[in-house]
């Protein structure tokens, strides 16, 4: 084998692995790539595991509001009315705490209140009580249905930031849907139902802390970006709150 003949079989294996590498680098984004790295995959886990607790909370606590004590239709009413402060909560919180420590500490709140609630099933003294840890409850699992999506969006890179957010509501959907069956379960023992949801979300709130910080960060462009996130507030903490000084800054996108 002559040496023209050697250069051109090394330029055609390079040449080669030069298109392999740049169709990689250009090939639409799967569903895989929420699992790759080890650090994604963790988030990505994590994350389905949030929206499948909050969707499970909210759409549970709304249906076991009628079997609670007092009027079903007030109990009702009053779980919906009680979503506005915790979108509001939200609103005004989200950039001076920061959403990791919202969503740990908002699941925490909703889990703690379902397991105080069912609690208080059989005791018809107590009953008004039982609707108040209720409604907390339900004043949580919104906050987090608030949180949980902007949180997603910034978790992860733009190649696969509408992959990571139509993955997790499809999961959160398997959390709607097992709700109406969870239910059920107060036939077997009344408190059953509200213990369930209750040790899930807070299972959720302990799991919520190993996500990086985001706020005050841009939005992440590539995986890379998406690994390091949150490395430079490494010096916030769970309980750092920093109030924008107006309600301009607080709404102020150029920062």
């Amino acid at each position: 084998m002559d040496r023209w003949e050697k250069e051109n079989i090394f330029n055609c294996t390079f040449g080669s692995i030069a298109l392999f590498l740049i169709s990689f680098q250009n090939r639409k984004p799967t569903l895989l790539d929420l699992f790759q790295p080890a650090k994604i995959a963790f988030r990505t886990a994590n994350m389905f595991y949030q929206w499948f607790s909050v969707t499970l909370c909210y759409y549970g606590l709304s249906f076991a509001s009628t079997s609670l004590a007092g009027d079903a239709y007030s109990n009702f009413c009053l779980s919906v009315f009680v979503e506005i402060p915790g979108y509001l909560f939200c609103i005004f919180v989200m950039d001076c705490w920061g959403r990791r420590p919202i969503l740990s500490f908002c699941q925490a709140i909703s889990g703690i209140f379902c397991i105080l609630a069912a609690l208080l099933q059989d005791n018809e003294k107590l009953g008004a009580l039982q609707v108040v840890f209720s409604l907390v409850g339900k004043f949580g699992a919104s906050a987090c249905f608030a949180i949980v999506y902007v949180y997603t969006a910034e978790l992860f890179p733009t190649i696969i930031r509408n992959t990571a957010i139509g993955s997790c509501s499809t999961v959160a959907r398997v959390g709607g849907i097992l709700c109406l069956f969870i239910i059920q379960l107060n036939t077997v023992w009344g408190p059953l139902p509200l213990l369930i949801m209750g040790c899930i979300a807070v299972v959720a709130g302990c799991l919520a802390i190993f996500f990086p910080e985001t706020v005050g960060q841009q939005l992440p462009e590539t995986m890379e970006d998406a690994i390091n996130i949150g490395s430079g507030t490494s010096g916030r903490g769970l309980c750092t709150c920093v109030c924008p000084k107006s309600l301009g800054e607080m709404f102020n996108e150029d920062d």
